[in-house]
């Protein structure tokens, strides 16, 4: 049985991770709705119950208004019967007035006290007080601009206030009433709004549920998409800096082929020229196998580094300068002379180093090739972001016919030359990121430029 890959178990933990946390942002929205749904029922509780308590308060208006009616026309009647007697001190007051309307008020069934309030506000004594405390100073206060105004008790009586008169210039009278008529109307909207409740609740986490469904699906289609794209992806980019290790390993050991070319010709004179002398011969072969394993060992390291692509340490430029001008000073033949400059300290790391050098041993072995007699000048400047090393030489030049085809391979100005060591020096730089270019070439030398972008000067 096929095992699964280590990524496909990781793109499923990571699916999974995605579809938990979707639910949890799921229960969490439910949470939220569940909370939105109490508090809108709560608020609709507090609105329908005043609602119901403006009814139950506006039902007894209409006995009121009809109390106060009949007791106006009897104490109308009275009053003009004690005025033409001459006994005005008998005409009936405010006071009055309120005391019949209240004892009035006492014939509703469901009435259990009634309170009279002067229009100053104060408290009244009077038969029909209860036991129960009247209303208090603000509740008279808010009934300016109110026809009346109604409060709960607890489960103990329902709290009427009505002014009397024109905005209470009579008084004001309190009924308190049996609240178990009040009390039934809340419960059975408390009942209903219940259900209500229940209701937009379980069919919205529903269509929740569902939204959240669809949607969930395809995130986790997109998701495991993306994670098929970015496995793509990173297998393409392994593909790739393969290539570009592959194209840059074939540089260098190009670089090293054709570096071996000149002591491989060198055995090979030897071998067709027979009459030089033993030890001459062997010296010369000693010094012919120094040069291919040095070549080779140089080789093998930056092929080594190349492969760990890492830039574990660096160089100074005048460091690869030195470097590179050694392995052509033999002796006191010191045809190689590295200048100062002032970015002599610039660095430069192991991976870019080990490139660039066999570019600069390349340019140096055609400047020492043009003639017996060519020096080569090395050195390093600086302009901006970018290090600059130049090899200067002063041969004969190179011909305006030769100078734009000077990095395509195949093309040679030198006897049994391949024409491939300027191409190799154009793939090395690329590899280094970095650019090299003919400067200037005359009758009195030939100048080649490496550009190489840094990060930190000295």
């Amino acid at each position: 049985m096929t095992q699964p890959s280590k990524q496909t178990t990781k793109d499923m933990s990571e699916s999974r991770s995605t579809e938990r946390k979707g639910w949890l942002a799921f229960l969490a929205i439910v949470a939220m709705f569940g909370a939105l749904t109490t508090a809108l029922q709560f608020s609709s509780r507090e609105k329908l119950h005043q609602l119901a308590l403006n009814r139950e308060a506006s039902s007894y208006l209409t006995n009121l208004e009809s109390y106060s009616l009949a007791v106006e026309d009897e104490f109308l009647e009275q009053d003009l019967v004690f005025v033409e007697l001459g006994m005005e001190e008998l005409v009936h007051d405010s006071r009055d007035y309120l005391e019949a309307i209240a004892l009035r008020s006492l014939e509703i069934q469901e009435t259990l006290g009634v309170f009279a309030f002067d229009r100053n506000q104060r408290l009244l004594e009077m038969a029909t007080d209860s036991t129960h405390p009247p209303a208090d100073a603000d509740r008279l206060k808010s009934l300016d601009l109110l026809p009346f105004h109604p409060l709960l008790v607890g489960e103990r009586h329902l709290s009427i206030l009505y002014p009397m008169g024109e905005k209470g210039e009579l008084g004001f009278l309190e009924l308190l009433v049996e609240p178990q008529a009040i009390l039934a109307q809340h419960g059975a909207i408390d009942e209903e709004i219940f259900q209500q409740g229940l209701w937009a609740f379980a069919l919205g986490t529903i269509l929740l549920f569902l939204i959240f469904r669809a949607l969930l699906s395809r995130l986790l289609r997109s998701e495991r998409e993306l994670l098929r794209k970015s496995a793509n992806l990173k297998e393409a980019n392994l593909r790739l800096s393969q290539a570009c290790k592959t194209a840059g390993v074939g540089a260098v050991t190009a670089h090293l082929m054709h570096a071996l070319k000149s002591p491989l010709m060198g055995l090979k004179n030897l071998e067709l020229d027979p009459g030089e002398g033993r030890e001459s011969t062997e010296e010369n072969l000693r010094a012919t196998t120094r040069k291919i394993e040095s070549l080779i060992e140089q080789t093998l390291n930056t092929l080594r580094e190349c492969n760990l692509n890492e830039e574990s340490y660096s160089f100074e430029s005048q460091e690869v300068l030195s470097l590179a001008a050694g392995k052509f000073n033999e002796g006191e033949n010191l045809r190689v002379s590295v200048l100062e400059g002032p970015a002599s300290t610039f660095k430069i790391d192991n991976l870019k180093a080990n490139l660039i050098l066999p570019i600069l041993h390349n340019l140096i072995q055609n400047s020492i090739e043009s003639g017996p007699e060519v020096k080569v000048f090395l050195q390093a400047e600086s302009r901006g972001d970018s290090l600059f090393l130049s090899v200067r030489d002063n041969g004969p030049g190179i011909s305006p016919q030769a100078e734009g085809n000077l990095f395509k391979p195949m093309q040679s100005q030198k006897e049994n030359g391949t024409g491939i060591g300027l191409a190799i020096c154009k793939e090395l730089a690329d590899r280094a990121k970095a650019a090299i270019e003919l400067e200037k070439s005359t009758k009195k030398g030939t100048s080649f430029r490496i550009e190489i972008p840094v990060e930190n000067g000295n």
